[in-house]
């Protein structure tokens, strides 16, 4: 994980989507009968929009918008809370 943060770090995002990295993760997810191919990662494309809100107990809860998993998590972290008020959630800052 840390060899892979840090190759993201030296040559950013597009590492992930094109050349030998890609390659290597394209044959792994092969390998273990994924239908993620190499076009899909060459072709993918990360779309950035505005976070979604949700709230409780006067927290503000962000997370990402459809077609993510934003509100599965918002309402997660509802529930966390409502077990255990000592869970207070970390809040990303939004896309800008």
């Amino acid at each position: 994980m840390a060899d892979t943060l840090a190759r993201l770090a030296d040559e950013g995002p597009d590492c992930i989507r094109n050349g030998d990295f890609a390659a290597r993760i394209a044959e792994e997810f092969a390998a273990n009968n994924a239908f993620v191919t190499a076009d899909d990662l060459s072709g993918y494309v990360p779309c950035c929009g505005n976070p979604i809100t949700g709230s409780y107990r006067g927290l503000d809860i962000r997370s990402n918008p459809p077609p993510g998993s934003g509100i599965i998590l918002i309402e997660m972290s509802r529930s966390s809370i409502s077990i255990s008020p000592l869970l207070v959630p970390v809040l990303p800052k939004p896309c800008t």
